[in-house]
């Protein structure tokens, strides 16, 4: 949990700094952070100009990157910071999806922070997930009113077995790490995934 809440902090400091600088409307792109033995090893962030394609056009160049972190890096656990909506009430939606009924303005759904954290368990191997998200709203003054983490874990693996965003994540963890890579390797590896759209930041 450790890792999820810094990926939560890092994400309210991030979104509290673009609405004091810019004011309503600028969301946070794609974060990701890469675990390896519970330390942060590598921050990636999609740039701008890609998060302005759908979520699933952006799926196969982010699938991409997570399995280069683990078969290179070989990470153990990747969180991806995004944002999102949610509904504590789910018949109250009549069928529209969450971007739908947050359009209607009935306050029946509202914005916030999502990480989606896989990790494989060092007892028994398998990977779980876990999401946790954090609601906001916005304040006059360029501020921001931040809810209560709520965290998600038991069956997720199940229930969103065919999810995009976590099966991407778990894709990418089942995938076995190679140690053969050179520093040059790695830096070209860096270099490549600057092209495909990335900011990198190892740690």
């Amino acid at each position: 949990m450790s890792k999820i809440a810094l990926t939560i902090t890092s994400a309210q400091v991030a979104k509290d700094l673009m609405v004091e600088e810019y004011g309503i409307g600028e969301d946070l792109a794609f974060n990701f952070f890469g675990w390896r033995e519970n330390r942060l090893s590598l921050v990636a962030q999609l740039r701008n100009e890609y998060m302005q394609v759908p979520v699933l056009e952006r799926i196969p160049r982010c699938q991409a990157l997570c399995n280069a972190l683990r078969v290179a890096w070989a990470i153990d656990a990747v969180s991806l910071v995004a944002e999102g909506f949610e509904t504590l009430d789910k018949t109250k939606l009549k069928g529209k999806d969450l971007r739908q009924a947050f359009a209607d303005g009935k306050n029946i759904v509202r914005e916030c922070i999502t990480v989606t954290h896989c990790e494989i368990n060092e007892v028994n191997g398998n990977i779980q997930t876990t999401i946790a998200t954090v609601p906001y709203s916005y304040e006059i003054g360029r501020s921001i009113e931040w809810g209560e983490t709520t965290g998600y874990t038991r069956n997720l693996d199940e229930v969103m077995k065919t999810a995009p965003v976590p099966k991407m994540l778990r894709d990418a963890l089942s995938l076995a790490p190679t140690n053969e890579y050179s520093d040059d390797e790695m830096d070209a590896m860096i270099r490549a995934m600057h092209v495909d759209g990335f900011n990198v930041e190892e740690f």
